[in-house]
C-alpha cells in the first residue's frame, strides 16, 4: 500500500485533506481509501431503506390516485414528486444526518436535482445500450438502478450531504 507521501508525490493529484486529494486547475475533490472506511453498514442500509420506501410511497400512491380524475399525468406526478421530496428529506436527515452543509438548503436542494437528472440520463442510456442489444426495457431498466443507486450513495455521501468544513487552515482556504 502506498504510503500518504507517496500520494503527495504525485504530480497530477495533491493531498489536501485526510479524505481527499485536490485535483490542479479543477479544484475537484477525490476521496480516496479513507472515504470507503468511513461508509458504515447501516449508512447503506438507510439508503436503501429510504429508496425502497420512497418507491414503495411513489407506487402506491400513484395507484391510489389513479382512479382519480388526475389519471395518468396527474397522478404520476403527485406520486413522483411526493416520493421525491420524502427521499429528499429522509436522505438529509436520516441517512445521512445532514442538518447543514456547504452553501444551505438551496445549494443541497440543486445539488440533489442535479443528481436526479444526471440518474435519468444514465437510465436512458442503459436502457438504449440494453434495447440496442435486443433486451427486454426491464434488463436495462434493473441495470439502470443498480449503478444510479451506486452513483446516487456516491455523490449523496461525497457531494450532495457533505457536511460543511471547519477549522481550515488558511493554505486551503486560499486554494
Amino acid at each position: 500500500m502506498a504510503s500518504y507521501a507517496a500520494c503527495e508525490s504525485k504530480p497530477l493529484f495533491r493531498q489536501t485533506r485526510e479524505t481527499s486529494w485536490r485535483i490542479p486547475l479543477t479544484g475537484a475533490r477525490i476521496p480516496h481509501r479513507r472515504f470507503l472506511t468511513d461508509i458504515g453498514p447501516l449508512q447503506v442500509l438507510r439508503f436503501l431503506f429510504v429508496g425502497g420506501t420512497a418507491f414503495l410511497i411513489y407506487f402506491i400512491l400513484e395507484f391510489l390516485l389513479e382512479g382519480t380524475y388526475l389519471r395518468p399525468y396527474g397522478a404520476l406526478t403527485i406520486a413522483y414528486a411526493t416520493a421525491t421530496a420524502y427521499h429528499f428529506l429522509m436522505n438529509r436527515y436520516f441517512t445521512f444526518r445532514s442538518s447543514s452543509v456547504d452553501g444551505g438548503i438551496s445549494t443541497t436542494l440543486l445539488r440533489y436535482v442535479s443528481v436526479v437528472v444526471l440518474n435519468y440520463a444514465i437510465t436512458l442510456i442503459v436502457v438504449t445500450i440494453a434495447a440496442s442489444a435486443y433486451l427486454r426495457t426491464q434488463v436495462g431498466m434493473l441495470a439502470a438502478v443498480v449503478l444510479t443507486t451506486i452513483v446516487s450513495f456516491v455523490l449523496s455521501k461525497t457531494w450532495i450531504f457533505k457536511p460543511p468544513r471547519r477549522g481550515l487552515r488558511a493554505e486551503e482556504m486560499a486554494e
